[in-house]
């Protein structure tokens, strides 16, 4: 048991198989919150864990904390968990038409996930070929496995960490801590990104719904961006708006320049 602002909270540990784990995020006893970060692994960090799961290598604990639905809010371990469900499956995004996936915004309703995966993104087959011992290539497709593998490969253990919280009137506030905490040395997470998942207000909320859904905001900007520049340039031109006082009569043509292009939009354009 650790303290945190007197906070007590608690940590359970559970080794999952992984068929059981990844079957349970399929029925949606897994979720991703607003706060965590889009899904932007590439095939070959997929293939990298697979390869972990099939040679009996370690794999990193999944955090999670129970939410009043019973259902594991994912605190830690995205990347992982989702990686492992598409090998599962055997489908993959379709990088062409999905740079990266905002998870917590998929639409679940009565689906299952893999059914509403299907239903609101474009996947593609995934196919994995590992090298043998002597150099040979031998593929290890969930669906391909000999049965023998594939029973082991089902109880091979993940470890899943539960985290209860005591004061439930502190649980949110309390959660993007830990949230933080665990991805603070992540060699993959962004200033943004770790913004994304420690402020909470109804300002930041309207914001990350603007820039995902604004029709103009995203012709200004183009696609939405997987290390979340969008919503970091959005930041800014608040900041700018609340602080900044712009006279538009530059003399310095250079100056006015610079500033265009770091914006990326007209600054003589009303908004």
């Amino acid at each position: 048991m650790s303290g945190l602002k007197g906070v007590s909270i608690q940590q359970y540990k559970t080794d999952v198989g992984f068929r059981t784990l990844v079957e349970g995020v399929n029925e949606n006893l897994y979720i991703i919150p607003k706060y965590q970060r889009k899904y932007r692994w590439s095939k070959e960090q997929v293939i990298a864990l697979v390869e972990s799961l099939i040679r009996d290598l370690p794999i990193p604990p999944i955090y999670t904390c129970r939410n009043n639905k019973n259902q594991l809010e994912i605190l830690d371990g995205q990347q992982r968990i989702l990686s492992l469900f598409f090998y599962y499956i055997g489908y993959y995004l379709d990088r062409k038409k999905n740079n990266s996936v905002d998870f917590s915004e998929i639409k679940v309703e009565n689906y299952s996930f893999q059914e509403a995966l299907t239903r609101q993104l474009a996947l593609e087959e995934l196919h994995i070929q590992l090298k043998g011992d002597g150099e040979e290539e031998y593929n290890v497709d969930y669906a391909n496995l000999p049965v023998e593998m594939k029973r082991r490969i089902d109880y091979t253990s993940i470890t899943v960490i539960e985290i209860k919280i005591d004061d439930e009137r502190q649980r949110t506030k309390t959660l993007r801590k830990i949230f933080e905490n665990l991805n603070a040395k992540g060699s993959l997470l962004t200033q943004q990104e770790l913004r994304n998942g420690i402020y909470a207000c109804r300002f930041y909320d309207m914001l990350q719904d603007y820039n995902r859904h604004n029709d103009k905001w995203r012709k200004i900007w183009g696609k939405e961006d997987a290390a979340e520049r969008d919503m970091e340039m959005l930041l800014r031109l608040c900041a700018l708006r609340k602080y900044v006082s712009l006279e538009w009569q530059w003399k310095n043509a250079s100056i006015k320049k610079v500033y265009r292009k770091s914006l990326r939009i007209n600054p003589g354009k009303r908004y």
